[in-house]
């Protein structure tokens, strides 16, 4: 999955956990879910500023 579609689906999860009565378990399946989409972007955001700021500094060379 692309950076942007988990952003998109991670929307989705947090309005689904908010406006609807869910049953426990899909709830806590929704939100199992997202927290393994939040740790995935997170990486991948780590991972593009690590290569931003090495650019840069090849850059100043």
């Amino acid at each position: 999955m692309k950076f942007e579609e988990n952003l998109q689906r991670l929307e989705q999860i947090s309005q689904e956990l908010a406006e609807k009565n869910l049953p426990l378990e899909q709830a806590l399946s929704l939100y199992q879910e997202g927290l393994e989409l939040l740790k995935v972007s997170s990486k991948t955001l780590e991972d593009a500023e690590k290569l931003v700021e090495s650019q840069q500094e090849s850059a100043k060379i």
